[in-house]
């Protein structure tokens, strides 16, 4: 003998189903990522951190990522919402190389060695602005390729 639930309970089996198949047909925001590469005087640029920053959005939501570059320059910042225009800019933050114990700071070749080993590079500073920097691309869901060729 088959057991049936109680009157209620299909209703709420159906609406759960309903409300499942709602949110994987896309209901609700759409998000996109941005990555892809960056690159400095034709080589990657592998210290510092890929910026975006843009308007619109669900509010209450943020309006500002970043992400870290890899050793190969590539970033990728996700949750970006779909529809809007991010400008991109980047921050190199200044390697902290300290003092020795009796308080001399290291030689400029030192630094220098340090820098390389790193990746660090300095860029221009219109690229460390929003404003400046000349970056921006209208986000689309799913992943959106953007590569960044800082010229000098």
């Amino acid at each position: 003998m088959k057991k049936q639930l109680p009157m209620g309970w299909s209703r709420i089996v159906v609406g759960a189903v309903l409300l499942g198949v709602l949110a994987a047909s896309g209901c609700g925001p759409k998000f996109g990522d941005v990555g892809g590469k960056v690159t400095f005087q034709g080589k990657p640029l592998r210290w510092g951190s890929v910026k975006a920053q843009w308007t619109g959005g669900s509010p209450g939501s943020p309006n500002a990522a970043s992400a870290k570059l890899g050793e190969d320059g590539s970033f990728d910042i996700g949750k970006v919402p779909a529809g809007a225009t991010v400008q991109i800019f980047l921050q190199i933050d200044p390697i902290n190389i300290g003092g020795t114990m009796s308080g001399n700071k290291p030689s400029p070749d030192v630094i220098k060695q340090q820098q390389e080993k790193l990746g660090y590079q300095e860029i221009p500073d219109k690229y460390k602005k929003a404003e400046t920097s000349g970056f921006s691309l209208p986000v689309k869901s799913g992943h959106n390729e953007f590569n960044i060729d800082l010229k000098e």
